[in-house]
């Protein structure tokens, strides 16, 4: 019985009770201050145990010894170098003051190695700790001290072995459960967000309803459902751009495990413009392994992706990509006018946040400032909707009922063609709206299509008469646009047709003047335009 340990414990036992019971949570003192006396009670508990195992000796090895090789390295890992370095102090006073330099070299060696790995550190430190006792107590304590350190370092790595399962274990589902309640809040906001704005499409839906009773407020009626319509028909098309596909995802995750990554959470959103979102990456891929990696997600969902953006998180990072843009189009635009004023208008435009192309020839009927002013006004009516991300059918049908109540209830003409080219950059999908439209021709190679049909200009009926159609572009695909100066209101227009069948040039702006120009020599007796569109890949 050590005389010396009694009356050692007497004296400390109200401070150590005190920096124990921190371990309760039940002590008056704020979160951050509990937390600081939290980290000393583990340094005291450590030094506690080795006092206690200070005089005990199994076959000539002093237990204290090892138990304060073991807490050294527990507290300098889980609390840092200080905290190490002033347990490693602690442990070498239980274990006798000829011993005290061991354990701060110890803790040293041990913290530089952690990153490494915990078994080389518990290894090296426990090669470093044996040199530094021989040296300072003499080739008699050999065994004395080289043994007490082995067996240290292998409970230590006896420990980390056990442990390791347990952390990654808790690690995992720490992080999924941040995860999870972190895309529960945010699709919990979108979905309130969501519900505002169809309540406010609702709102204006009832009230063109209740407008619509009223004859004299008939006309207020009918635009207040038009843009009823158009905003549900957006925020439809917003919500489906974040809603989760189930398949897609499946397949990333499939795709992950199999070229050997891990991965807390996969999500992919979107079913035109997909966007991939994945955290907890690992292993994080250098350059060349991400290039690949963009490739083999890319064929995974069936589309081609942007180079993943990485954000590092300590050994894991989390990645994000969308699909690329795999489609441009180059425009030339020649005009001229049988007035002073062209009754025709052109815009070329695009809606960057769809990554979608237009281009527009929209061309008045009458001639003069009345067809330049309906044309424009069309032309910029379409612009603003579809720019703005309004489906085009929308609007189309919001631009016909208006030209249709400025014909009815006034003495002008109000009527104009539309004739729309939409690019899809994602997929290279073309679409073609023609209301009245003179032909379209697309020259592939050495084919050459029309694209034609019988319907009205724009607000003379009341419902819309419009061709669409449809088809997938190919690089260097070049498409032709014009009003009816060029093709003079024939079904086909042979020396058109010719050009394209000889020429060779392939430069928008050069084709556009030539076409123009050799309208003018044919005697054109309207306004023309010409749009030429030259479809590249750009991956």
């Amino acid at each position: 019985y050590d005389l010396f340990v009694a009356f050692f414990s007497m004296a400390v036992a109200p401070l150590a009770t005190f920096f124990y019971c921190s371990f309760s949570g039940d002590m008056p003192l704020s979160t951050v201050w509990l937390a600081r006396v939290r980290r000393v009670a583990k340094c005291l508990l450590a030094f506690s145990l080795c006092l206690s195992f200070g005089s005990i000796e199994l076959s000539g090895i002093s237990l204290g010894m090892a138990a304060a090789f073991v807490a050294t390295l527990i507290i300098c890992r889980g609390e840092g170098l200080l905290l190490g370095l002033f347990t490693s102090v602690l442990c070498g006073l239980s274990c006798g003051l000829s011993y005290l330099a061991i354990f701060p070299v110890v803790a040293i060696t041990a913290f530089c190695l952690f990153e490494i790995s915990p078994y080389l550190s518990a290894l090296t430190s426990f090669l470093i700790g044996g040199v530094t006792g021989v040296l300072l107590v003499g080739k008699d304590s050999l065994l004395s001290v080289f043994f007490p350190l082995m067996l240290g370092a292998a409970v230590y790595c006896s420990l980390e072995k056990l442990l390791a399962g347990r952390r990654l274990g808790s690690l995992l589902h720490k992080k999924g459960v941040a995860i999870a309640c972190e895309q529960m809040r945010l699709e919990k906001q979108n979905d309130r967000i969501y519900e505002e704005l169809l309540g406010l499409s609702r709102s204006f839906g009832l009230l063109s309803e209740g407008l619509a009773r009223f004859e004299s407020a008939s006309v207020f009626a009918e635009n207040y459902s038009a843009v009823a319509h158009a905003f549900t028909e957006r925020l439809e098309s917003v919500r489906e751009q974040y809603r989760e596909d189930t398949q897609k995802t499946v397949a990333v995750r499939d795709k992950l495990r199999e070229l050997g990554f891990e991965a807390f959470g996969v999500s992919v959103c979107g079913e035109r413009n997909s966007r991939i979102f994945i955290s907890g990456l690992s292993p994080i891929p250098e350059h060349k392994r991400l290039v690949y990696l963009q490739k083999q997600l890319g064929r995974a969902i069936d589309c081609t992706l942007t180079l993943p953006i990485l954000t590092p998180d300590g050994e894991r990072c989390f990645l994000y990509a969308e699909c690329a843009v795999c489609f441009e189009m180059a425009v030339g635009i020649a005009t001229a006018s049988k007035e002073g004023v062209s009754g025709d208008s052109v815009r070329v435009f695009e809606d960057s946040c769809r990554h979608l192309s237009y281009s527009l020839i929209s061309d008045g009927m009458g001639s003069g400032e009345e067809a330049a002013l309906t044309s424009g006004i069309s032309s910029e009516f379409l612009m603003r909707l579809l720019g703005s991300g309004v489906s085009y059918e929308a609007a189309l049908r919001m631009l016909n009922r208006f030209l249709s109540l400025e014909r009815n209830g006034g003495d002008t003409e109000s009527s104009t063609t539309v004739d729309l080219l939409c690019l899809d950059k994602l997929t290279g999908r073309a679409t073609f709206l023609k209301s009245g439209a003179s032909p379209t021709y697309i020259k592939r190679g050495t084919n050459i299509f029309k694209l034609t049909g019988a319907t009205l200009p724009m607000g003379i009926l009341a419902l819309v008469d419009a061709m669409q159609t449809g088809f997938d572009a190919r690089d260097g695909d070049i498409v032709i646009q014009s009003s009816d100066g060029v093709t003079q209101g024939e079904s086909e227009c042979l020396w058109l047709l010719e050009y394209l069948n000889e020429t060779a040039e392939s430069d928008p702006e050069v084709m556009a003047e030539q076409i123009k120009q050799m309208a003018l020599e044919k005697g054109s007796r309207d306004d023309i335009s010409v749009v030429v569109a030259k479809i590249q890949q750009k991956i």
